[in-house]
């Protein structure tokens, strides 16, 4: 059982009231960037003038660069299967599992989550319709808090999942170690970012779903069901969004977009320009409607307004040339250069301009260099929490023996490289040719793990010595039932 016991409805509140504002605080974070994530990014960086005359007008703009950043990386990671500690191929009834609860495609939503919204969750809890198929779901963070014991990134103390139905009304799990509490509330007390003190009830009733028996639920798992995927972390501080660097840029690169328009609309054409006329003056109108005196018209409303009154035997036109509009496109494409560079982003994803045409196979390889480091980084970070994942399936069905043996498993992917048929077939001739063996070499090709044992076994059948076999079978049925004799 769980080390942080909570035996009392007034500790598990004392619990809940901790760990909801936290949540409530992780939620807004992951809104902040999944609006980046989606386009809908604010437009900053402009002068207090320019907002008065322009702000509105390109409001709901964005050139927005953060979405391939997020997918270029995303799109690589694949979840394929789990094998157990000295297991030699993966766990069929774990892949079994993860794809009745279609969690092998719900991953890569998650890994996708995450990338923007720093993390995302996986739950796995007993199925009392079917004991041998755990329910395994992929969580938002936007719903769930992960809390960890003082010092540690990885022993849950906690974990709380709140959301809201189309009523308004929120619903709250709180998960222990040692049980499933229950809550519900109306109004205020659900999204207060107070940290309440004990046993206060500020709008949380406990809640009994259909087939709950008790409250609260036993958990006989022993452990915190809910684990957290971390995007890039460090020993010490929080998880790091993929676009919490790029955001700046991509606001200027908004921003000078606005620019390249208001210029396009003032001066994308030769400009005449008025010299040695008298400004206009607008006309001072007492409450009788009668003229009595006149004032110079502003030159940003003339301007605006694109007044032009011609006065005086001086006054003659010039013009000037149309704006260089390319300016704002070559600072862009530097803009955009920075942020390839800052995420390890092949620059053929973010290419401007036509800057890249025609790339060979060996150029592709040399970009992808840096996006495929960053993804084995990230494997490695998320192998970690998957394989608690396979862990407490095997949990929840109640086999503790294959649970050991999955703590010190292994988590399986697909290749994250992108290699042509040809080059694949060449390197994979070469490992052969210096004895690397054929389960080996399959692996490097198929990533399917179901796919992956059946070619095994039919290269095993296909190369077995049908005379051996002949033969192995008529000794075995020659020889009598009786003590081997000694070797002399």
């Amino acid at each position: 059982m769980g080390g942080w016991l909570v035996t009392t409805p007034s500790e598990a509140l004392a619990l809940l009231n901790k760990m909801n504002p936290r949540l409530t605080a992780q939620a807004a974070d992951v809104r902040k960037w999944r609006d980046y994530y989606d386009g809908k990014q604010p437009l900053k960086f402009a002068s207090g003038e320019w907002r008065t005359w322009f702000g509105k007008q390109y409001e709901g703009f964005a050139d927005n660069w953060c979405a391939p950043v997020v997918d270029a990386t995303a799109e690589r990671i694949r979840w394929t299967g789990f094998r157990p500690y000295e297991a030699k191929l993966a766990d069929a009834d774990l892949s079994r599992v993860m794809s009745v609860n279609s969690a092998d495609t719900d991953s890569g939503l998650a890994f996708t989550e995450a990338q923007y919204g720093r993390r995302a969750f996986c739950s796995v809890w007993g199925n009392p319709d079917d004991e041998a198929t755990p329910l395994v779901t992929f969580e938002s963070p936007e719903q769930v808090y992960v809390l960890y014991e003082a010092g540690s990134r990885r022993k849950r103390r906690a974990a709380l999942k709140r959301w809201q139905d189309d009523d308004g009304r929120t619903y709250a799990t709180l998960y222990t170690a040692d049980a499933i509490f229950k809550y519900t509330a109306s109004g205020l007390g659900a999204n207060s970012t107070l940290i309440l003190p004990p046993g206060l009830v500020f709008g949380w009733e406990q809640r009994q779903d259909d087939g709950d028996a008790t409250w609260p639920l036993p958990n006989p798992m022993g452990v915190v069901p809910i684990v957290e995927l971390p995007n890039r972390t460090s020993l010490t501080g929080e998880p790091i969004s993929s676009i919490s660097g790029v955001a700046a840029m991509q606001d200027a690169i908004n921003l000078l977009w606005a620019h390249l328009f208001t210029a396009s609309d003032f001066a994308a054409l030769p400009q005449k320009v008025i010299l040695g006329a008298v400004l206009p003056k607008m006309p001072v109108l007492d409450s009788d409607g009668q003229k009595i005196g006149e004032k110079p018209i502003e030159l940003s409303e003339a301007n605006f307004k694109r007044i032009m009154n011609i006065e005086g035997p001086e006054a003659k036109i010039d013009s000037w040339p149309a704006a260089n509009l390319a300016v704002f496109t070559e600072v862009i494409g530097i803009m955009v250069g920075h942020i390839t560079n800052q995420t390890r982003t092949p620059a053929y994803y973010l290419m401007t301009g036509g800057t890249f045409s025609n790339i060979g196979g060996d150029g592709i390889t040399a970009l992808d260099a840096p996006l495929n480091a960053k993804v084995a980084n990230i494997k490695a970070i998320t192998s970690d929490p998957m394989r608690e994942v396979g862990r407490l399936i095997c949990l929840a069905q109640g086999d503790e023996r294959k649970a050991a043996a999955m703590s010190a498993g292994s988590v399986l992917w697909a290749d994250h490289e992108i290699r042509s048929d040809t080059q694949l077939a060449d390197s994979l001739t070469k490992y052969t040719s210096i004895g690397f063996p054929f389960s080996w070499v399959a692996k490097q090709k198929i990533s399917d793990p179901d796919e992956l044992a059946e070619v095994i076994r039919d290269y095993e059948k296909q190369h077995a010595d049908p005379y051996a076999a002949v033969i192995a079978e008529k000794d075995a049925a020659e020889v009598p039932d009786a003590e081997p004799s000694p070797v002399g």
